[in-house]
């Protein structure tokens, strides 16, 4: 993951070390655009997810954007706004290689993704905040990020409405449930009817070491993989990528396995976050 450092104080900090997503709420806004020609989209998901501190920084946010929809878009750039008058931007990092911060102003950092392909593929940015002086905030920042992208040589723009999370926000959590155990290469039964009828429901999990990972969805199973491969018609084989959302049935309800194939032993927690209603749920597990 490559990572920008903002302030001298922080330059020798490692902040890939300690940035752990909390178990409070997570803004989640969308954009799309039709091509008229073939009717095939792109559609910009922007999410803002709670994460630990790292050291030095008093928050930190992974902001999320992914494309959901069929085409790629390409050159995506976003500004992300911030109150100047009680936090201060430490550092941003990113995991897709080639992805920078073009420039930061007294309020705002502008940062250049490059390309985001279709069909759930995301490139995350992690931004850390110091709260400065007199000013611890308690609540949840408003924020409209700018986005603009091209597709079929046509560049598009617009602004998507979410919150910078400071600290844990009030959600309707899940019953606190005693920590599973699995043993790697089994999987895990994930059961949650907390969200809203038929919403989108999102993934990621903690690992040991505090990283936070997304997770994917192929055919009702939550996955670690981000794509899989399929055999065309000609023998041949193609990389598609996995669904970035489960839908929760008409009672608001998820049932779907998570494999724990690839997971070294240690404690992990499982996130699911309905994307409308703000529901969190929090599974931890234990893997021998």
């Amino acid at each position: 993951m490559r990572t920008i450092l903002l302030a001298a104080r922080l330059a020798s900090a490692t902040l890939l070390a300690a940035i752990g997503l909390g178990v409070g709420g997570a803004g989640v806004a969308a954009a799309a655009t039709s091509n008229a020609n073939t009717g095939r989209s792109v559609n910009l998901h922007i999410t803002v997810q709670p994460s630990a501190a790292a050291p030095g920084a008093s928050f930190t946010d992974a902001i999320v954007v992914a494309n959901v929809g069929q085409n790629s878009a390409n050159d995506v750039q976003v500004t992300v706004p911030f109150d100047s008058s009680t936090v201060q931007l430490l550092g941003v990092q990113f995991n897709q290689p080639g992805s920078w911060v073009t420039s930061v102003g007294p309020s705002e950092f502008q940062a250049h993704l490059g390309g985001i392909g279709g069909n759930g593929q995301d490139v995350q940015m992690i931004a850390s905040f110091a709260n400065l002086p007199g000013h611890a905030p308690t609540n949840a920042l408003p924020a409209s990020i700018a986005y603009r992208y091209s597709d079929n040589g046509k560049t598009h723009n617009g602004t998507i409405n979410t919150e910078l999370m400071p600290v844990e926000t009030l959600t309707v959590a899940q019953p606190a449930s005693v920590s599973m155990t699995v043993t790697s290469g089994s999987t895990l039964p994930i059961n949650s009817a907390i969200f809203a009828p038929g919403e989108s429901v999102a993934f990621w999990y903690n690992a040991p070491d505090g990283q936070v990972l997304p997770l994917y969805i192929r055919s009702g199973k939550i996955t670690t993989e981000r794509t899989h491969q399929v055999q065309l018609a000609d023998g041949s084989t193609h990389d598609r990528n996995n669904g970035a959302y489960l839908s929760a049935d008409a009672q608001g309800a998820i049932a779907a396995p998570f494999s724990a194939s690839d997971l070294t032993p240690g404690g992990y927690a499982l996130v699911a976050h309905g994307t409308s209603s703000s529901a969190t749920a929090v599974i931890p597990f234990q893997v021998q």
